[in-house]
């Protein structure tokens, strides 16, 4: 699954009361993180998105992952696909799946100079 920072952070936050919850179910990992998300709506948003904001314009996109099935089995990114990465970025993604660092390490040195370099703007 893809979640992000915060959503994680909270989770462990509350790992108490999800512990008090779920410690005697049954498969329950599948189960206590939509709860918790369900709990807390402002996460629906970040996992979540009703919009279209794939490349096939009738197809629906429930998560906000951007994976290119369409060139592979996922296809990984390289350094030369960082415009489309961005152009997903733009429209709604905030997560990508496939990097490799043993076929293209640029790719993911400049996402992450590019997200750090956001992060530490906001401050």
């Amino acid at each position: 699954m893809s979640l992000d920072d915060e959503l994680v952070s909270d989770l462990v936050k509350h790992k108490d009361l999800i512990y008090d919850l779920y410690h005697r179910g049954f498969l329950v990992d599948e189960v206590f993180i939509p709860t918790f998300i369900n709990m807390y709506p402002k996460y629906k948003k970040k996992i979540f998105y009703s919009k279209s904001v794939t490349d096939k314009p009738n197809e629906f996109q429930g998560n906000l992952r951007y994976i290119n099935w369409w060139d592979g089995n996922p296809y990984t990114w390289r350094l030369k696909d960082y415009p489309k990465l961005e152009y997903a970025r733009n429209n709604g993604h905030m997560f990508s799946r496939k990097f490799d660092e043993n076929i293209d390490n640029k790719i993911i040195q400049k996402i992450v100079n590019y997200d750090l370099g956001e992060y530490y703007e906001s401050y």
